[in-house]
């Protein structure tokens, strides 16, 4: 570093920080783009493929069932037992055609033909069994459920474990993805700051040793030259004046580049989150049923107006699809309920997405979130104008595994049942109230959180509350 040239040190410096703002720029674009790929990959192949391939095993498994009890039966089974059983296969059909409508590697497409040949020996095998039970071959027909419905059961469930295990190794990897690029994200944030601290710190020391080689040079020469002094103090002041100027510059420049930088990053980074957010609400929504027994985690509390929002926000794009409207009419406060926001948003989800599924026909196609402060518990009321709930299933529909007749929508008949389950061992209730032709009104309530004392209330620092 040359005493005498502290002008070009520091323009020097001023072009390796311009340098590293282009460098960080462009790696940030690259960074996102990756980030971006990998949500949209997640959110629109890896999860889809797991949801529907689950819902096959379910499917295949509900249809053994159904036939087993239906050659068990000794009467040759009732009507409703075929009319089920048909409905679980065409199920298990919907669910295949859903999955291989995925976009999929090469990878994937071995499995996707093995599971297509395992499913349809297991439909063959099947037919063949209701074909022997309604000829009256009772006894045939139990052999073929045994010997070869079973093992082809047996065979889909392993085709579409495995494919679930891939396509959930392609989410981990997706999600890993997304994790190395925060982490180089934040570290290539953390360099340009400590880079940009180190050239301000090199800056400084150039111009201080300057302005004291120009005091110790005053000094010495003070009467002999004096005009030389003189011109130092001036070229001091300039030099001064070139480090302020770009200091200021870089100043700004940083200021802008962290707001803007951080704003794009968190834009792109929260579209991500917004994503495995969606799987883990799908994955609560998966596993919410076998959660529905457990006791709730003492102090979980969820802020209902973001989470009902929140899901809203998630099946607009089903509503669109029905051609229905969704409206949330919250209440003039921001209630808390005694329970976690997955459990939440799994209640809220499944009773929306009940309310637009079963629509039918209906002229008017509105679903409405309701919140309703009761006292010590907390409402959520979602009413459609649908065609209302036939009195003989008022008193059964929060049992598993009932459904709506003729609606030839696909499913099991499970997400009021997990609303019922979680609702009650969370310590609330859940209700009907319903008029044929009019819609229906399904609600449940929650006990409100415990106030929280003034200091779990306060703000982190530099966290302002709206």
């Amino acid at each position: 570093m040359g005493i005498g040239k502290p002008g070009r040190w520091i323009f020097a410096c001023f072009l390796v920080v311009v340098a590293s703002f282009f460098a960080v720029g462009a790696f940030h674009e690259y960074s996102t783009r990756a980030v971006g790929r990998a949500a949209h990959e997640i959110a629109t192949d890896a999860m889809p493929s797991i949801e529907h391939l689950a819902a096959m095993q379910s499917d295949a498994r509900h249809a053994q069932y159904l036939l087993d009890a239906w050659v068990d039966s000794q009467t040759g089974g009732q009507p409703r037992d075929r009319a089920e059983l048909e409905q679980a296969l065409e199920a298990l059909k919907a669910e295949q055609r859903a999955y291989l409508r995925l976009p999929m590697s090469a990878a994937e497409l071995d499995l996707a033909d093995a599971l297509e040949r395992a499913d349809d020996t297991f439909l063959t095998a099947v037919d063949r069994a209701m074909s022997e039970q309604e000829l009256g071959a009772r006894a045939l027909a139990q052999r073929t459920a045994d010997f070869q419905v079973r093992p082809a059961a047996d065979r889909l469930a392993g085709a579409t474990g495995r494919d679930i295990d891939f396509n959930a190794l392609a989410a981990r990897n997706r999600a890993d993805v997304i994790e190395r690029t925060r982490r180089h994200g934040i570290a290539s944030r953390w360099l340009l700051d400590g880079l940009c601290a180190a050239l301000a710190v090199a800056m400084a020391l150039v111009l201080w040793r300057s302005l004291r080689k120009s005091q110790e040079l005053r000094e010495e020469h003070a009467q002999l030259l004096e005009r030389r002094a003189e011109e130092l103090e001036s070229f001091s002041g300039r030099v001064a004046h070139d480090i302020l100027s770009p200091l200021a510059a870089v100043r700004l420049s940083l200021a802008l580049l962290g707001r803007g930088a951080d704003l794009r990053g968190r834009e792109l980074v929260e579209r991500g989150q917004r994503a495995v957010s969606r799987v883990e609400r799908l994955t609560d929504d998966l596993l919410g049923f076998a959660r529905a027994g457990a006791a709730p985690v003492p102090g979980s509390r969820a802020d209902a107006v973001p989470v009902i929002d929140g899901v809203l926000e998630e099946l607009r794009p089903l509503a669109n699809e029905a051609q229905a409207l969704l409206a949330f009419a919250p209440t003039a406060s921001r209630p808390q309920v005694a329970c976690a926001e997955g459990i939440l948003t799994s209640l809220v989800s499944n009773l929306v997405k009940n309310a637009v599924k079963y629509l039918g026909d209906a002229p008017a196609r509105r679903v409405t979130v309701r919140l309703v402060e009761r006292g010590a518990r907390v409402r959520v009321e979602v009413s459609d104008t649908g065609p209302g709930v036939p009195p003989d299933l008022v008193e059964r529909i929060f049992l598993p595994h009932v459904r709506g007749r003729a609606t030839g929508q696909p499913g099991l008949g499970l997400g009021l049942a997990t609303v019922k389950h979680l609702a009650e061992s969370h310590g609330g209730q859940v209700g009907l109230l319903t008029r044929l032709g009019e819609g229906s009104t399904f609600w449940f309530e929650l006990p409100r959180a415990a106030p929280m004392a003034l200091a779990d209330r306060s703000p982190p620092p530099g966290i302002s509350l709206q």
